[in-house]
């Protein structure tokens, strides 16, 4: 019963078409789905997704294809069970199992990598070095190491790159970007998370903690947010963790910068959802108040002024995140890039159970 109240409550939030599409990503029914993905019209194959997962299956080819038609050339996934069923549906015509398959073939023009994340930078820099357009999905690098020999890669690329961190081409977020002004605000992000088993692959140490596999998301929003109102020197960071043992399963991240701005990540995963991660986002500014419920609805208060937004389907900016290759509406490299250097930092802040520090902005746009 709970299962088609689940898919009932999905397609309220996503739609009749995106619910049905989850459920089959995540039962892997073999079959085509022609019925819900209209306009289903064949074109031309070009393109390679790199990791078949449920995210692959029910976001990056959804709409793909409701774009495109069959347009997805090449499927490659270590989990054969999961390219078989993702190339069964999306009708790839190339399956790959071994990472190290040439999935770079004559006609493919632009790459998708959503595998595991400390593998999308290696899949990126094949890419670049072979002059293919690609897009990579968050986190785009889980070490210092991997973000080096990326950002060196991608100022070197005649290629183009596009990032999947999506909060910030959200309908609530363009909206509240209208309004912002160069000065400081307050920015509160909690997050309902995931509860992940203890032998879930991103407990693995080497895929960069919940904060790249997660709290990503809110870190790059939050520097979009600042580059938005004018830009920062210094964040100073402060961590609170509920525990140390598992350091990122419920914590808060603070940042406050040398403006005056107070930034608060808070990602708490003490219980499954039953509706899947669930996101309030608060903005204060002088004379600016947003509140943003799970990407479904908002209101915005400018002044005296008073109005509110309902986003249906439920829109967190997946659908032009995906589309950024053909739309031209893109983000930018050098933002992205050091709100990936963030990141980076409060992973490495969290492994070691560290509760403060800074980090200096200057030089590093």
């Amino acid at each position: 019963m709970d299962l088609f109240r689940k898919l009932f409550r999905f397609c309220l939030i996503y739609g009749p078409g995106r619910a049905f599409v989850k459920a089959v990503g995540r039962t892997r029914w073999t079959l085509r789905l022609k019925l819900v993905l209209s306009p289903f019209k064949r074109s031309d194959k070009f393109i390679a997704v790199v990791g078949c997962g449920q995210f692959a299956f029910s976001t990056i080819a959804f709409f793909l294809t409701k774009r495109h038609g069959e347009c997805i050339k090449v499927a490659l996934d270590i989990d054969e069970k999961a390219v078989n069923t993702f190339s069964a549906c999306y009708g790839a015509d190339v399956v790959l199992t071994n990472p190290a398959s040439k999935f770079l073939l004559p006609d493919v023009k632009l790459v998708y990598v959503a595998s595991n994340h400390a593998s999308h930078t290696d899949y990126a820099l094949r890419c670049l070095d072979a002059g293919i357009d690609v897009y990579i999905e968050k986190p785009i690098c889980v070490s210092r190491e991997q973000y080096e020999a990326l950002r060196v890669a991608i100022l070197k690329a005649q290629s183009k790159v596009y990032f999947g961190y999506n909060r910030p081409f959200s309908a609530a977020v363009k909206e509240l970007k209208k309004h912002i002004k160069p000065t400081a605000f307050t920015l509160n992000c909690v997050v309902m998370g995931h509860l992940i088993p203890e032998d879930h692959w991103y407990r693995e140490p080497a895929e960069g903690t919940r904060v790249c596999g997660n709290l990503g998301h809110w870190i790059d929003l939050s520097w979009h947010l600042l580059n938005c109102a004018g830009g920062v020197r210094f964040l100073d960071i402060l961590i609170a963790y509920s525990n140390i043992e598992t350091p990122d399963d419920n914590i808060s991240v603070v940042l406050t910068s040398d403006r005056g701005d107070l930034i608060t990540l808070t990602l708490t995963a003490r219980e499954e959802p039953f509706e899947g991660i669930s996101e309030t986002i608060i903005f204060q500014q002088d004379g600016l108040f947003v509140k943003v419920d799970d990407f479904r609805r908002a209101s915005f208060q400018l002044g005296h002024k008073k109005f509110n937004r309902r986003y249906w389907p439920k829109d967190v900016g997946h659908q032009k995140a995906v589309s950024q290759p053909f739309d031209g509406d893109t983000r930018n490299v050098s933002e992205v890039l050091c709100s990936t250097e963030l990141m980076l930092e409060i992973m490495e802040m969290v492994r070691a159970n560290k509760a403060s520090s800074r980090f200096d902005i200057d030089g590093k746009l």
